[in-house]
């Protein structure tokens, strides 16, 4: 489906649509909350639409939308997309930067399908969300009996250069400076529209330490879009 919907963006001259694993994994969940609780619709039975659903995921954004459907297939799906002005609106959107796709097939046979589409921020609040990344890998760190990591405002500075200097060179993969960490401490880099992409990375997660710091830079590039995240974690002992 994301192939077809770029295809079709394509053929009105639009730009192509970057996917988003964290988008994907909110749209999916509706998808089968769909199925699960026997509704169809953008707003679940607790009364969250897209926005608040894509906000409890961490996603930052400056416009969201949302297409819905249930059917027996993919193309059909598609098909009713471009035959319904708001849904054919809605992929046709010049705006929209990136997009999560998920499908659920229910015990009836039909597939309950959700497109997320969303225009990456153009800036965002870097406290907020080092809180954010702070709060959760600790979650996700103690619940597989990890230690707990205090952020350190040096490490915080090491981290925030990094992020920047990513950002500059457009490189996620350039070399680490440490600084005067330890040498055993462990980088993770990322590029990614949606806070919750990061938490992926089962290293970080497993990874031994007892400090962090987080560094977050925002900007755009041709080759990764606009409006991106550009995050830097250290963990040392």
């Amino acid at each position: 489906m994301f192939a077809i919907t770029n295809a079709q963006r394509r053929e009105h001259k639009l730009p192509p649509l970057l996917r988003s694993q964290s988008i994907a994994v909110a749209a999916r969940k509706h998808s089968l909350d769909m199925s699960k609780r026997g509704f169809f619709g953008h707003i679940n039975p607790d009364g969250w639409g897209v926005a608040k659903r894509l906000n409890n995921a961490g996603i930052w954004y400056v416009s969201c939308a949302e297409n819905v459907a249930k059917t027996f297939s993919i193309i059909n799906a598609h098909k009713g997309f471009m035959e319904s002005k708001g849904h054919r609106d809605n992929m046709l959107d010049r705006s929209s930067t990136h997009i999560g796709i998920g499908v659920y097939r229910g015990s009836d046979g039909f597939l309950c399908i959700t497109q997320n589409y969303i225009q990456a921020a153009d800036t965002i609040n870097v406290d907020s969300a080092a809180k954010f990344i702070e709060k959760k890998l600790n979650r996700k760190r103690i619940y597989r009996n990890r230690s707990y990591l205090r952020r350190q405002a040096t490490i915080d500075s090491i981290a925030t250069r990094h992020s920047l200097k990513m950002l500059k060179s457009q490189n996620p993969r350039i070399a680490q400076d440490f600084g005067n960490i330890d040498a055993s401490a462990s980088a993770f880099h990322f590029v990614t529209p949606g806070l919750n992409d990061i938490f992926g990375d089962a290293k970080m997660i497993r990874c031994r330490g007892t400090r962090m710091g987080i560094g977050i830079a925002q900007g755009s590039s041709r080759k990764y879009g606009n409006g991106l995240l550009w995050i830097t974690i250290i963990i040392a002992e």
